[in-house]
């Protein structure tokens, strides 16, 4: 196991805070793994059983019900059955619950997506919430609206700031046998206040 202490250090530091811990980073870079093996085992090292750890992977299709953002919550709120103890909610690639018309106003443009289930779950005193994922504009916004703090590095901005150094070592291994250029057309399209 490749071990990552910087960030399950960030992880420990943030548990029980009563606030969604939210997972971003570039693709294949561990996210999923550093939650799921990681810091589920460091749980583990301190007392917290598997039952009171709860994981979803909702790329899976064995969980593709969860998708919907009314069966989510319902499934994670059953499993919440002891009171008086902490339940751990890992929620991988939350970007797959899709927004929903409200089932429950019929006349309305009322929508329900996983931003609700997150912040309904982070009511709850016996759940302590991770998820990773991408997200979308209008989720954000969303999630920035009603009070949800997340975290969202683009691609743009996870990802440029080594291309000079990937350029270096591309350079070094190929030398004449590959030209490296990196584009100065690029730019950050989206822009946060």
């Amino acid at each position: 196991m490749i071990e990552r202490k910087q960030y399950l250090d960030q992880l420990i530091s943030k548990k029980e805070n009563g606030m969604i811990k939210v997972i971003t980073g570039i693709r294949r870079c561990g996210k999923s793994y550093l939650l799921f093996e990681i810091y589920h085992q460091y749980l583990n090292s301190i007392g917290v059983d598997d039952e009171h750890i709860i994981e979803l992977a909702l790329d899976d299709d064995e969980n593709i019900r969860y998708r919907n953002p009314i069966e989510l919550g319902e499934y994670i709120r059953s499993l919440l059955v002891d009171k008086d103890k902490m339940y751990y909610i890992f929620l991988d690639e939350i970007q797959k619950v899709k927004t929903i018309k409200n089932p429950y106003l019929d006349d309305s443009d009322d929508t329900v997506g996983f931003v609700d289930v997150l912040l309904g779950l982070m009511k709850k005193k016996n759940a302590d919430v991770y998820v990773t994922g991408d997200m979308k504009y209008h989720d954000a916004q969303q999630a920035v609206e009603m009070g949800l703090p997340m975290v969202d590095v683009s691609h743009y901005a996870g990802e440029r700031p080594v291309l000079a150094k990937l350029a270096a070592y591309l350079q070094e291994c190929f030398g004449t046998a590959l030209d490296v250029v990196i584009s100065e057309d690029e730019e950050n399209f989206l822009q946060y206040r």
